[in-house]
């Protein structure tokens, strides 16, 4: 402003000397317009700049805001991505929860079943026991401790059983004397029939066959061989026929191999492993367990366990159908051989085993047990065969015990024998159970190795008669 006035003052003067003083009020008046005009427009640029300060402020503060924003969406993002990871992986938790209630629920009706089981043998025996220790000569006194009454009452009951034991070891003793000496008289025999064998009778031929078990030392080819077969055991081996079991190939023979048999019940001739060697020899093997290699699946179906899987010199299981043609021929003697993962050993032999036929449902009958395993079968008796697809257990249908078990066996409620469950090289890694197991030998223990082999009873009499006889 004080730059036009500057610029108008000389103007006015020069106006004011040559015009008057009219049209310098004129003049001062457009001036004065002039001024307000500038100063408006000033006010406006003021006013303009101001507004512009504020939309800059305001522009900031919306890309301030704007930029928050995406950093919370890429954060919900992110939470959201890692909430459906954990959603998926509770799904995944529940699934796994339910699938361990249902094997556990499986689990807890057995275990309730072997309760119920422990509670009626324990009510009984004390029942028993209360008999035993009013009927005592020293009954409890008035006053008398229940620690001390205990005591009492476990001295009477433990004593007759310390005596039956020490017995039995002293007849267990007084048998493998009088076994050792058979074999001795047994050997003795074989020499003896080596000497006179040549002059022998066709009928004293057949007798004495069973005599040599021990003398052999000639071991059998592992494969079949229909020309082997003809050179040993009975006529029909003698005529190139397959015997009826093992037993009938002994003569002459060591270690063991595959032969085949032809019970005469069996519609034809199949493949069977002999074992010549263990205890006597003229075993038929009709099960084997161990670690060959290639582990064979025991999860198999009804027709699979019926008509027999797997190799005869690895791991393998005969057959149902085949047991049952071999068993009805004769009485058979059931030897089972155990082995641990720490190459300890035990055996039990059964002086009766059937097997029934398909009708049946292959029920199993066996009994009279001896040797130095513990009793683990007995309870199978008279129970039939289970498969995951056929299901013959006591339990209730909604806990197959061959499903739980992962095997094919003669279960009831469900077992304590159980030696075609899953093969584990870790035994004691086995779930519950799960696995080759005999519960009184090991408990939930999976074993390396187990073996089960049936001869005839007459077998083993042929042999004593004939070594009683020289």
């Amino acid at each position: 402003m004080a730059l036009l006035f500057l610029f108008y003052i000389p103007l006015l003067f020069a106006r004011a000397q040559t015009g008057g003083h009219h049209e310098l009020r004129r003049e001062l008046a457009v001036i004065k317009e002039l001024v307000s005009g500038v100063e408006k427009k000033l006010e406006l640029l003021v006013a303009a700049d101001s507004g512009l300060k504020t939309m800059e402020i305001s522009l900031h503060s919306l890309t301030t805001k704007v930029t928050d924003l995406n950093r919370k969406s890429q954060l919900l993002s992110e939470i959201h991505q890692e909430s459906a990871h954990r959603r998926n992986a509770l799904q995944r938790m529940a699934r796994a929860a339910e699938e361990a209630t249902r094997r556990l629920e499986k689990k807890s009706d057995a275990m309730l079943e072997r309760l119920d089981r422990l509670g009626e043998n324990v009510h009984a025996l004390l029942q028993v026991a209360s008999r035993q220790l009013m009927q005592a000569d020293d009954p409890p006194k008035e006053g008398e401790s229940p620690g001390r009454i205990f005591r009492k009452l476990w001295r009477k009951m433990t004593e007759p059983l310390l005596k039956v034991g020490a017995r039995v070891d002293a007849l267990e003793e007084a048998s493998a004397r009088r076994h050792n000496a058979t074999l001795a008289r047994v050997r003795e025999a074989g020499r003896s029939c080596a000497r006179h064998l040549s002059n022998a009778t066709e009928a004293r031929l057949m007798a004495l066959e069973a005599a040599c078990t021990s003398s052999s030392t000639h071991s059998s080819s592992s494969g079949f061989s229909s020309s082997k077969v003809g050179k040993v055991g009975t006529s029909e081996a003698q005529r190139g026929e397959p015997a009826r079991d093992c037993s009938a190939l002994q003569r002459g023979q060591g270690g063991g191999g595959v032969f085949h048999l032809h019970p005469p019940a069996a519609p034809e001739p199949f493949a069977a492993y002999c074992d010549f060697e263990t205890d006597g020899g003229g075993w038929t093997v009709i099960q084997r367990r161990g670690d060959f290699g290639d582990r064979l699946n025991f999860t198999q179906n009804w027709e699979v366990y019926k008509h027999g899987f797997g190799d005869p010199q690895r791991e393998f299981w005969i057959g149902n159908e085949k047991m049952h043609w071999l068993t009805t021929t004769d009485n058979f003697r059931l030897r089972v051989e155990l082995q641990d993962f720490e190459e300890n050993s035990a055996h039990a032999e059964y002086s009766r085993f059937l097997v029934e036929d398909e009708n049946k449902q292959f029920r199993l009958s066996v009994g009279g047990y001896k040797g130095n395993a513990t009793d683990s079968l007995s309870l199978h008796d008279q129970k039939m065969f289970s498969t995951y697809d056929r299901d013959n257990d006591e339990v209730a249908s909604c806990c197959n015990c061959a499903d739980t078990f992962k095997g094919g066996w003669w279960y009831y409620r469900c077992f304590e024998a159980n030696l075609n469950g899953p093969y584990h090289p870790e035994p004691t890694e086995n779930g519950y159970f799960l696995g080759i197991i005999w519960e009184r030998w090991k408990g939930d223990y999976s074993l390396k190795t187990a073996e089960m082999k049936i001869r005839p009873l007459a077998f083993e009499e042929q042999v004593l008669h004939l070594a009683t006889d020289d």
